[in-house]
């Protein structure tokens, strides 16, 4: 074991970062690594059984490096398809999942038409329709899967100028907006790097919502049971999976690059 944390967050990419700042920025807790399981993104785009396997794997390493006592799913895919199994095949860790906000959505809604936006995987899955026909199922739900968007602020969010942004968002803004939406659930971690250009353009005539301060509320009860000085120790840490030997170069240098941006430390890739 390489050194214990008390927190691990788990994503296909960048998606989960801003749950790990946010935990950062509440509670002051230090302790956590990130993993990014670079090598099979998009997860969105992949079957129940594959998301599955590579979720285990990345839950295994986890523990084998860092004994992690909490791990949080900072992945909307990755917790419908893949949360049920985390928990009964490693019984010794807590998990907080991320799933999409549909409860809040129908608090939120004047008008009961509801956008969903995600990945194919998520909006197709059975725990979703689970989730829409018992909190929403007297509304109108525009799903919407945006595999481009995701990989977009996967590859190209960081070096993109703000009117490459907003074009970004165009497509999804013209379905909802056309499609009389009131209320966005933003169901993938990924557009949360984007929250405050999805608010510019989409509010206030379509409210743009996410599970970001739910999921971290969780994390926060969780990390109650901590001592104090274990929280405020060292500094988070962030690591991939790696990447096909033609890309390698590109993800080590913007993971590393957005290490910097955040004052996270660069972990490089963890195996």
């Amino acid at each position: 074991m390489e050194k214990k944390c008390t927190f691990a967050f788990m994503d296909s990419g960048v998606g989960g970062l801003p749950y790990l700042q946010e935990l950062v920025k509440v509670t002051g807790f230090n302790n956590c690594v990130y993993y990014a399981d670079t090598r099979n993104f998009p997860y969105g785009e992949k079957t129940d059984s594959e998301i599955i396997e590579n979720a285990c794997k990345g839950v295994a390493l986890l523990i084998e490096k860092f004994s992690p006592e909490v791990i949080v799913v900072a992945c909307n895919t990755m917790s419908v398809a893949a949360l049920e199994s985390l928990r009964a095949g490693f019984p010794s860790v807590e998990f907080v999942g991320t799933v999409p906000a549909i409860k809040t959505a129908r608090q939120l809604t004047r008008n009961r038409i509801i956008g969903l936006l995600a990945t194919e995987r998520t909006i197709s899955h059975k725990y979703t329709g689970e989730l829409i026909r018992k909190f929403a199922g007297d509304c109108i739900v525009v799903k919407r899967g945006d595999s481009n968007l995701i990989r977009f602020i996967e590859t190209r969010l960081d070096s993109s100028s703000p009117e490459e942004k907003y074009k970004a968002l165009e497509p999804c803004f013209t379905e909802f907006k056309n499609k009389n939406v009131d209320t966005v659930i933003l169901a993938c971690t990924h557009f949360l790097r984007m929250t405050g250009e999805f608010k510019n353009m989409f509010e206030p005539e379509i409210k743009v919502i996410d599970s970001l301060e739910g999921v971290v509320n969780q994390a926060v009860k969780l990390s109650e049971k901590y001592p104090e000085a274990e929280k405020k120790s060292g500094t988070p840490v962030v690591y991939i999976s790696g990447q096909e030997n033609e890309d390698k170069n590109n993800t080590d240098s913007h993971y590393k690059d957005l290490c910097g941006k955040l004052n996270f430390l660069w972990g490089g890739i963890l195996k």
